[in-house]
């Protein structure tokens, strides 16, 4: 047969790599395999339904563990990419709010309450990017399977496998390296004289500069 009518003898729109042939009770397994691989051209291989969903199971395992080491790779560097990003980001803020921080210590303030109100800041920052990113990582998902459904991939879908203690985590790591990122340019806001509270300059300290450019060339 061409490969189109074999596609519709066997049921096999898009996906010709294998075809099940059923044997009659008490048929010589080995002998029937000879017979077929004797009709067989050069490539093609005959063998039980047994050898074939362990050599299946073997091949999907190995190409999804790929596929997830591809993924942890890109989560973690994108997980850098954008601790660098918050870092960056923060330090823009805070080096535009060195007046009101100086202010904050002009009336009293110490410090490590500028640093707490800070950290509060980037956890509830954290919290709310979380709310808006988990249903749209889910919604993001739905759309490959739909994409490798429509292109009539051979691969198993079994739905998202999202359990509370994964989103538990994935809101965990975020918080802490929202938190983490944050620290560095809040620590040196902290550190802001009172003086610049009563003056006109506005003007990034050298930490601020120097986690500035640690940003952008980790963007970069």
């Amino acid at each position: 047969f061409t490969t189109e009518t074999s596609r519709q003898l066997f049921d096999r729109a898009n996906d010709d790599n294998a075809v099940v042939i059923l044997a009659k009770p008490g048929t010589d397994l080995s002998e029937l395999k000879n017979r077929i691989q004797a009709l067989m051209p050069t490539g093609v291989e005959v063998t039980s339904a047994k050898d074939y969903a362990l050599h299946r199971q073997s091949s999907l395992t190995k190409s999804f563990a790929l596929i997830r080491a591809l993924i942890l790779g890109f989560a973690g560097l994108a997980l850098v990419v954008g601790a660098f990003t918050v870092a960056n980001s923060n330090t823009l803020l805070f080096a535009r709010r060195r007046r009101n921080f100086a202010a904050l210590r002009l009336v009293g303030a110490s410090p490590r309450q500028i640093m707490a109100a800070a950290v509060t800041e980037a956890v509830t920052v954290a919290l709310a990017a979380s709310i808006i990113g988990l249903p749209l990582g889910l919604l993001f998902s739905k759309l490959i399977e739909w994409a490798l459904d429509s292109l009539g991939t051979a691969v198993p879908l079994a739905g998202s496998a999202i359990t509370p203690s994964i989103v538990a985590v994935a809101v965990g790591v975020g918080v802490v390296t929202t938190v983490a990122a944050t620290l560095p340019p809040a620590r040196s806001a902290t550190r802001t004289p009172p003086i610049v509270a009563v003056t006109e300059s506005e003007t990034i300290d050298p930490g601020s500069r120097r986690w500035l450019r640690r940003g952008i060339t980790a963007i970069v």
